[in-house]
Parts: C-alpha cells; structure tokens; sequence
C-alpha cells in the first residue's frame, strides 16, 4: 500500500535497509536521476559505500544519523546522477522503526526523499527556493536524448532562467572544425538580424579568443570576437563576452557567450559557475546524441550488409547450412529446405538429434541414412577437417547430393561452427549416364559394318604380302605403285576399327573425357 502512495508522488522517493542498502525507488527518482530501470539500483545502490561518488559525503553522513533515529534535512546536496550528470537536490530523512512499548523501536530503514533545487547564492537572486535546477532540466528535459538543437535550446532557457538579465547565443563547430554556426539563442533572434537559428556562421580563425578557449580545454574566459558583431546596431558583447567552452570527451563542439545584458550589468563568480556547469552538462547531452546518432548509423550499415548477405544466401542454388560448435542449425537458406522437402525456416534451431530425425524420412531407409551420416566417419571426429559426402535422397522426390563441409572461423581465427553446402548433381549425373549410353550406342552401330570391311582388309592385305616377290638378291622388282595403294588402302581400313576400341576404352574411363567432349 505504502509503495503505491509513493509511486503517485511526484517528490522522488528512495528507501534503503539498516545496511544502506536501495530496496525501493519510485518512478520520479529514475526521473530525476536518469536511471533507465529500477533493477539498476534496487539492491545493487549502497548510500553507505565510500567508494560510491554518486552519494556524496554529505548525505552519507545525513542518513547516518537518520539510522540512529533521527529525522534529517539535508539541504543543497550535489548529487550525481546515473548518466554521470550533476544534480542538486534537498533531502529529507525518515527513519522506519518499529513501534514498541515506552517508545520508538530499533531502526529497520530510512526513506529518503529528494527534492531538485537550486544552488542557493545570496548573489544569485535568479531561482527561488523549490524551484527545479536549470541544470537539473538540462538534463532530464526531453531534448537531452535528442537532437543538438533542442539540447541547444535547454540550455538557452536553462540559462535564461537562472541569470534573467544576461543574454546568450549558443554555437556549434562544423564538421570540419572551420565554422560556428549559431544553433540557439535566449533573446529575439530577429535584434542581430538573424532570421533562423543556423544561419549564423563565422568562421573560427576569425574568432581568436574562442579558438583559444576550444583549444586550451579550460573553463569560461572573457574575449570578444567577430561574433558579437552579428547584428549592426546592436550591443550584444560590445562590453565584453563570457566564452564558455562546450567540450565533448575527446573534442571541442562548440562554444556558449554569455552578456550580462544592457546597462552595466555584470555576472557574478557563481553566476559564471552555473554557466560552466550548465555547458558542461549540455556537452555531455550532446557527446550522447552524437554517439547515439552515429551508432544509428552503424546499425543501418549493418542492418543493410545483412540483408545483402541475407539476399545472396537465399538466392543462392545450393543449400547452404551453418552450425554451431555444439552442433545446433543457426543458419539454412532455403534452397537446404527444398532439397529436404520442409517448410521455410524447419531446420533453424535444431540440435544434432533432432536434426537427424527430421532428415532421415529422406533416406529409403535406415541404413541409407546411416551410410550418409553415420557419426566416425571421416571429418565427424574433427569439426576442423574439411570433408565431402555424397548420398540419394528419395523424399520429397529422387535426388543425388554432393554434401561438402568446411570449417568456419571469425575474424579472430577461433572455431565458430561448420559450413555445409548441398550441391545437387542429379541433372550432372544424368547427363554422364546420357553421355555413357551415347558412346555405347555409338560403338555398337559403328562396330557392325567395320567387322566385315575389316575382314576384307585383311583378306586383301594376305592377297598383297603373297604376290610380292620373296626377297633376296638383287633380282627381286620393285613392286608396283598400284599393290603398293592396295596394301596402304588395307592398313587404312583397320583405322576405324582402331579408333572405335580407343573409345570404347574411354568410355570405360568417363573422367577422363573432358566437358563438351562430344
């Protein structure tokens, strides 16, 4: 009951055991103190802890004193906020004991309520007691998370209301780092004879006194430069500017000037202080917006490398799948689906078991599977040996498939997994059986009419070698040129016949017949 009193208070509310430990926070404390989730605090966020920054001395030493028993009220504590932001607030201290006879009983924990003011200056006269902080809207408003104009814009309006009477324009460093371009202002644009933020630019080497505040990295400094000569006529920094540096983490990003307006006005130190912290706390929003947006960036770059790579994988005509170095399916395209006969998107996810029990309803039978993925063989002892199979698949209809798995690794060169691509020779073996019937069939219907001209090859050659002379001596002629046609004739004959039992002879030997051979 009393967690649903608190959840409706706008005040933040933080209770904490004996220990100092967080037990509670409401939903206007993870406001107040950026903190996305409640989990992040609630038993890990020890008030207590010396080595925590984020308490502070002050209400460490409040809540002490709140565990003996005693009510508190911690005025003007500088706090830090989950982002690492400054945040002023007053604490108020509860103790909860337990009622007992005679008196209050043994302290069980202290609720702790944090109300966001102001720091209190005598010469500040600008924030009135309960007012919110402008650095506390600095960074709590919702443009802080959001574009580097409306971050601009808080702190302008942050500014304006805890110094009234100064005038300030705010500037950011172009991508190149050779521009400031106005992006914001606390007073009419129109008196500089400016007609939108942004159109402002002056170039920075013609601005010494705020290259020298960007570069140094050191707090606010007095100068005047080109800018306070914005609009003719007027007198925004004729009398001398405040240049408060806006740096990022690792560079500068822009600059606040700051007039203490008309007359003879001046900014006091703790005015100057709030202007420091204030454009500090404007750094860091928009360090984070442009952290944010690059990392958009990079998402969307690689939210289109992976649908490209997602593209090419699914168009892909042969099946492809990835597993784990526990065996698991995290990838299958969906030519590996088709091939196997399963919806789109079956086989993601599953483990060796039940990978094997969706695939083997492919298999005639039993042994066929067994003979395809029988666990020993060769590459399954080894996730890194690279290793090909080949098997028939009968379901959903008769395919052959050449099945190659290599080794994956990232980029590190560690083992992440294994790649398996399906390749379906059914068509490259049918075409080798085609090719084989053609050469069979070739041989045969050319074989029949060469036996018998063979024969009278022969015949005729014997006719020849019979009557020619015998040899010895010098009286044996020459034979004649026509016995000679004859007897070439003859050996030609038998050519044919040659060349058809070399063919045969190939077909014998297919791999060796190139592609295209015939």
């Amino acid at each position: 009951m009393l967690t649903r009193v608190f959840d409706r208070s706008p005040s933040s509310v933080q209770i904490v055991d004996r220990c100092g430990l967080t037990v509670y926070v409401n939903r206007a404390f993870l406001h107040l103190f950026d903190v996305p989730d409640a989990a992040a605090v609630v038993g890990r966020f020890n008030l207590l802890d010396e080595s925590s920054a984020d308490a502070g001395a002050g209400l460490r030493y409040a809540l002490e004193r709140a565990l003996a028993g005693e009510e508190v009220d911690a005025p003007d504590l500088a706090l830090t906020s989950f982002s690492g932001l400054p945040v002023w607030v007053r604490a108020s201290l509860t103790p909860i004991q337990a009622p007992e006879e005679g008196g209050g009983g043994p302290v069980r924990g202290v609720i702790v309520q944090h109300e966001p003011v102001a720091r209190r200056h005598a010469d500040a006269g600008a924030v009135g007691d309960g007012e919110p902080a402008a650095p506390v809207r600095a960074a709590h408003a919702p443009g802080a998370r959001g574009e580097p104009d409306a971050i601009l814009h808080e702190l302008a309006v942050g500014l304006g209301a805890a110094i009234p009477h100064a005038r300030c324009m705010v500037t950011l460093l172009s991508p190149d780092g050779r521009w400031l371009i106005g992006r914001a202002a606390n007073f009419d644009l129109a008196s500089l004879g400016l007609t939108a933020p942004g159109e402002f630019r002056v170039e920075l080497a013609r601005a010494p006194a705020t290259r020298a505040a960007l570069e140094d990295g050191g707090g606010p400094r007095a100068g005047v430069d080109p800018i306070a000569a914005a609009g003719p006529g007027d007198d925004f920094g004729r009398g001398g500017l405040l240049i408060v540096p806006l740096r990022g983490d690792r560079r500068a990003l822009g600059a606040l000037y700051l007039d203490a307006g008309p007359g003879d006005a001046r900014l006091t130190d703790c005015q100057i202080a709030l202007a420091g912290a204030l454009a500090r706390q404007a750094a860091f929003a928009l360090g984070r917006a442009r952290l944010h947006a690059q990392t958009e960036h990079l998402l969307a770059r690689v939210s289109e490398a992976r649908a490209r790579l997602d593209a090419v994988i699914d168009s892909a005509h042969e099946g492809i799948l990835v597993r784990d170095l526990a065996g698991r399916v995290v990838l299958a395209n969906p030519f590996a689906h088709d091939l196997y006969g399963l919806a789109r998107g079956r086989l993601l996810g599953l483990e060796p078991a039940d990978l094997d029990a969706t695939l083997r309803g492919c298999f005639a039978d039993g042994r066929a599977f067994d003979e395809a993925f029988t666990p020993g063989r060769a590459g399954d002892g080894d996730p890194e040996e690279e290793y090909r199979r080949e098997y028939v698949l009968v379901r959903p209809r008769e395919r052959i498939i050449r099945h190659i798995v290599t080794p994956a690794y990232d980029q590190a060169g560690e083992l992440i997994g294994q790649v398996a691509v399906l390749h379906d020779i059914t068509a490259e073996r049918a075409g080798t059986r085609a090719r084989d019937e053609l050469l069979a069939v070739a041989s045969h219907e050319l074989k029949t009419p060469l036996t018998s001209i063979k024969g009278f090859a022969q015949l005729l050659r014997r006719d020849l070698e019979r009557a020619a002379p015998p040899g010895g001596g010098g009286h044996a002629r020459a034979p004649a040129p026509a016995p000679r046609r004859a007897a070439g004739s003859a050996r030609s004959a038998d050519r044919p016949d040659q060349r058809v039992a070399r063919r045969r002879a190939d077909r014998r030997r297919p791999a060796r017949t190139a592609p295209g051979a015939l």
